[in-house]
């Protein structure tokens, strides 16, 4: 999922989708793709802040992987463990989705 969301975001060298997918860990798709729009979000809003938009020329800096960090950290995902041992007590019980 990350190698998808990523995809079309300007990544910087030092991006490890391994650590990310780490990080993710208990994450739903949903949260691993609002986790990279934030970090797109993030370096869009430094460059309107920079005053730098109006240039043409102008381009965000690439995505870095202390940025994704900082986002693992302000964010939890929205499915508790708990949650999924409740899905995976009710996929036992009736062996369906």
């Amino acid at each position: 999922m990350l190698k998808l969301y990523t995809t079309h975001l300007n990544l910087a060298s030092d991006v490890d989708l391994h650590e990310l997918a780490r990080l993710s860990e208990g994450f739903s798709g949903s949260d691993i793709r609002d986790v990279c729009q934030s970090a797109h979000l993030r370096v869009i809003g430094e460059l309107f802040e920079s005053g730098l938009a109006s240039d043409k020329r102008a381009k965000p800096r690439p995505i870095s992987m202390k940025d994704f960090r900082d986002i693992f950290e302000e964010r939890k995902p929205s499915v508790s463990l708990d949650m999924i041992a409740s899905y995976n007590r009710w996929f036992d019980a009736f062996k369906a989705l």
